[in-house]
């Protein structure tokens, strides 16, 4: 019992590191110097006027860390339904911050099917054969 429990805490650990790395990223790269992000009017303004790159590159670093944090999960528990379980949880904070962030509809979308194919992905190759059926 605790074996699955840890497991899925260490996917979901890694996997928030790596938006953090992303976010941190994001903040480097992509939003200018000097600009302030301190009321949700300015965070609007500055998501409506933001490059396509940006999300892309959301998407991808977000899904990366989901495969990687159910990659983990998989790893550890070897069990195929403990590493959904950490591609689904991962899937809710993501959710949250598309839809309380102004995104566009679109990223909403595929952000979320990109994470969670990932993270399916991951929970498929990784688990062992004989713990998939």
């Amino acid at each position: 019992m605790l074996k699955p429990f840890s497991a899925v805490i260490a996917g979901l650990f890694l996997a928030m590191c790596g938006v953090m790395l992303t976010d941190y990223g994001m903040n480097y790269f992509f939003i200018p110097k000097g600009l302030k992000l301190n009321t949700i009017k300015e965070v609007e303004a500055f998501f409506a006027k933001a490059p396509v790159t940006l999300y892309l590159f959301q998407m991808s670093a977000y899904a990366l860390s989901a495969f990687l944090g159910t990659m983990v999960t998989a790893l550890i528990a070897k069990k195929l339904r403990t590493a959904r379980i950490t591609a689904l949880v991962f899937l809710l904070p993501c959710l949250a911050n598309y839809i309380l962030l102004p995104h566009p509809f679109w990223t909403l979308l595929s952000g979320s099917t990109l994470i969670a194919l990932f993270g399916f992905a991951a929970a498929t190759l990784f688990s062992p054969k004989q713990a998939q059926q």
